[in-house]
């Protein structure tokens, strides 16, 4: 008879990426899951071939983003896609490409309280909520990825009848500014309509460490200290820290490099580390001069 913990480790073993493109930072992503012993799936748009489902999201869709067309859809039909590739009940997670993994993700893959709960990262402003989650590196089991699928059809739906995310687009555009009624949007009100168990990864404290994005300071209970417009980032061997203004350090499992973090993250992957710092103090310099400050 296996040992609890063996079969812990087993359940939050899958990771699944939904991609099309030949990435080289996808291919260190690789590397770095071998070493950690991760069980990785890399699919693409063939997996949805005669896939009626998606199909019919697609005859639903209306598109309200500042975002193209294609972006927003490939974003929604990795759900479909990976809805059919995952076959079993146990627990998996869903990843963006443009991720860096940390060896101290090891300590998730073994924690029991994860099972069941759809685990995602809510973004935060000055404000507060975005009322976006961001999915990209969430947690899931079959239940939960059909209980999405199921709503996403229900609610662009239920948008042909009454317009109701047009409207939402509108309320979240004087908001937050540049927005879209995004995967991230119909993941928030998914949670909100339908009682799901959730728990939020972008939270200073969390055991977690699931970074929200490298360019982004705040979290749900607190702000990150900064460095040239970003996280402030320690190292650690290995280890990779980020610090709450309050000083607490947060040891971290994921860093996203979301937006034009994307084109470093090789030069993180491969220790590089001097590129990685002269692109954020580079960026900085440039807004600098740009806004005349």
């Amino acid at each position: 008879m296996p040992k609890t913990d063996d079969k812990i480790v087993h359940m939050l073993n899958d990771i699944y990426i939904y991609e099309n493109r030949d990435l080289i930072y996808l291919k260190l992503y690789e590397r770095k899951a071998r070493r950690l012993s991760l069980n990785l799936t890399v699919i693409g748009p063939d997996q949805l071939k005669g896939n009626t489902r998606y199909e019919q999201f697609l005859s639903l869709y209306e598109h309200y983003s500042v975002n193209s067309v294609e972006f927003e859809v490939s974003c929604f039909a990795r759900y479909f896609a990976i809805a059919e590739a995952h076959k079993n009940e146990d627990t998996f997670i869903l990843s963006d490409s443009d991720i860096y993994l940390v060896n101290n993700l090891q300590h998730i893959r073994e924690d029991t309280s994860l099972q069941g709960v759809f685990i995602g990262s809510e973004g935060f402003y000055g404000e507060g909520s975005e009322h976006q989650i961001s999915p990209h590196f969430s947690f899931w089991n079959k239940a939960l990825i059909n209980s999405f699928t199921d709503y996403l059809l229900e609610v662009y739906k239920r948008n042909k009848q009454d317009h109701f995310l047009a409207r939402h687009y509108k309320i979240q555009q004087e908001k937050i500014g540049r927005t879209a009624i995004s995967d991230m949007t119909l993941l928030y009100m998914w949670v909100k309509e339908k009682g799901i168990p959730y728990l939020n990864s972008n939270a200073v404290g969390s055991s977690l460490g699931i970074d929200h994005n490298i360019s982004s300071v705040y979290s749900e209970n607190g702000i990150y200290q900064s460095f040239c417009n970003r996280k402030a980032i320690k190292l650690k061997g290995e280890a990779v820290y980020c610090k709450a203004t309050d000083g607490m350090a947060q040891a971290m499992s994921v860093l996203h490099f979301q937006g034009e973090y994307k084109q470093v993250l090789k030069y993180f992957y491969q220790g590089r580390l001097a590129r990685f710092y002269w692109f954020t103090i580079s960026r900085a310099l440039k807004r600098s001069l740009k806004s005349g400050k």
